[in-house]
């Protein structure tokens, strides 16, 4: 173990369930298990980002996942303000994983180089409050989050194992370059070790952070941390642990009108349906 642990920040709180989430197999379809690939990433990771001893991985793991597809900066900070907004309470410790990833479809996200300075984390975590609340930004800001806004997030769901649908639901998104927001509740022997097989030491807090590929017996996530630890910054779990300690669920965006995904949901009606097939199904029902 060594002194990183002592200062690497999580925030992560379990996602409360609910009946209305999308579910991506569902929908979509997941391919079979013999059509993956061994390897697989979606475009590396725009930025290792540190997060300090703050509690908004979360935000930066959203920000991430999003950050792969827009090819641009984005603001956890203001992202961290949203989702307490949605959540209610800037108070409280973290968030959940459901609340962070709506903040970004039910506001956006905005560029990096756009917050004031005095809302961008300092090293000391000494700010977090002023962050947090979302009385504290600029009147209208949210105008400029609308860019970055996403269409849709479904649960990373299927009817394989936690590993085998997470790497069938990045495969099935490739073209997309989606990754997963999920996370886990951190052991401190983790920190020192890129390759993480055994999850029986002490737990410490929940930590979010974004899948991005898998290779073999592994899925390749990218921390908020920093590039001090693991293998600058990013992180493999093998599939014991993720089948294992993989509890806090795992979403993805989609570019898919949520009202349509809703209806398409009540109606049975999955996207690998013919169209003729969900015409013939949205008329019968």
């Amino acid at each position: 173990m060594n002194d990183d642990t002592k200062t690497i920040g999580g925030g992560l709180l379990p996602t409360p369930h609910d009946d209305r989430d999308l579910n991506f197999g569902q929908l979509f379809g997941l391919p079979m298990l013999s059509e993956l690939p061994s390897k697989y990433r979606t475009a590396n990771p725009l930025k290792i980002k540190n997060q300090g001893n703050s509690d908004l991985c979360t935000a930066f793991a959203v920000t991430a996942a999003s950050e792969m597809q827009e090819l641009t900066e984005l603001s956890p900070e203001f992202q961290f303000a949203q989702t307490k907004k949605l959540i209610g309470d800037w108070q409280g410790w973290g968030a959940d994983i459901r609340s962070a990833i709506k903040s970004a479809v039910k506001i956006g996200s905005i560029q990096q180089m756009r917050i004031p300075q005095e809302l961008t984390l300092s090293l000391d975590n000494s700010n977090r409050d002023k962050i947090a609340n979302w009385n504290n930004w600029p009147t209208g800001i949210e105008l400029y989050a609308t860019r970055y806004k996403k269409m849709s997030y479904f649960s990373v769901a299927g009817q394989y194992t936690t590993f085998d649908n997470f790497r069938a639901v990045l495969w099935q998104n490739r073209a997309e370059e989606r990754a997963i927001v999920t996370g886990v509740t951190w052991q401190h022997q983790w920190t020192g070790n890129a390759r993480i097989t055994d999850d029986t030491g002490q737990q410490a807090f929940g930590h979010a952070f974004t899948i991005f590929g898998f290779e073999d017996e592994w899925l390749i996530a990218q921390l908020s941390n920093g590039e001090n630890i693991g293998e600058r910054g990013v992180f493999y779990f093998h599939k014991d642990v993720v089948n294992r300690q993989f509890k806090y669920g795992g979403y993805t965006f989609k570019d898919m009108e949520p009202e349509k995904a809703k209806y398409y949901a009540r109606k049975g009606i999955r996207m690998t349906d013919s169209w003729v097939t969900r015409l013939l199904i949205a008329l019968w029902r």
